[in-house]
């Protein structure tokens, strides 16, 4: 049980590090513009996510005001400002969800582009960062994947949304150990999929 714990600690602390990476273009100005992209040409042509009804999935609420749903069977191993959830079958599935103040003078897609620089910057990326604009619940947002190598022997797959509400820039982390991602692929859409304000 011990070296399992030790994998989730590394885990964690690796999402942790992907949050600061794409929030790590912040600044501290306080933007009340919503740049969510609601705007419906904006969404034409966008790939569409749109929140599914999901037995034996549950709602997080807490210190963040943002919306997501997670496995029932997954355990808190985060705190209240820094939500995190794990799954305890060893596989490192994991989802967190944080949110910093958006660059005013940044348009939403030169956020993206520094913010993968940052993470390259934090982490041992394996192969490139990719990125889409989707229509997540209708809104703009942004879904980037790529696997990061956790170890010498184990590589991580993570999936981020990022949306912008309000002046605050919002961002879902999804991860599982690679060699299980095939399989953990529909249930961490389903949580990408959930993902609101």
């Amino acid at each position: 049980m011990k070296k399992f714990g030790n994998k989730l600690i590394v885990l964690a602390l690796m999402l942790v590090v992907a949050l600061l990476g794409l929030s790590g273009c912040q600044n501290n100005n306080n933007n009340n513009t919503n740049n969510t992209g609601e705007n419906s040409d904006e969404l034409k042509g966008l790939t569409v996510y749109t929140a599914e009804n999901k037995e034996g999935y549950t709602e997080y609420s807490g210190s963040i005001d943002a919306k997501f749903s997670y496995p029932t069977n997954w355990i808190s191993v985060g705190k209240d400002e820094q939500p995190v959830f794990m799954s305890s079958d060893g596989k490192g599935k994991s989802v967190n969800v944080s949110y910093a103040d958006y660059p005013e003078a940044m348009s939403f897609e030169g956020f993206i582009e520094a913010s993968k620089l940052g993470i390259k910057n934090q982490m041992t990326i394996i192969g490139d960062i990719n990125h889409e604009m989707i229509n997540l619940n209708g809104r703009k947002a942004c879904r980037l994947d790529y696997v990061a190598q956790q170890s010498e022997t184990v590589n991580v797959n993570i999936i981020q949304a990022v949306f912008v509400d309000g002046g605050k820039v919002y961002i879902l982390t999804v991860a599982a150990n690679s060699d299980y991602y095939e399989e953990a692929k529909p249930e961490l859409d389903t949580i990408i999929k959930s993902f609101t304000k």
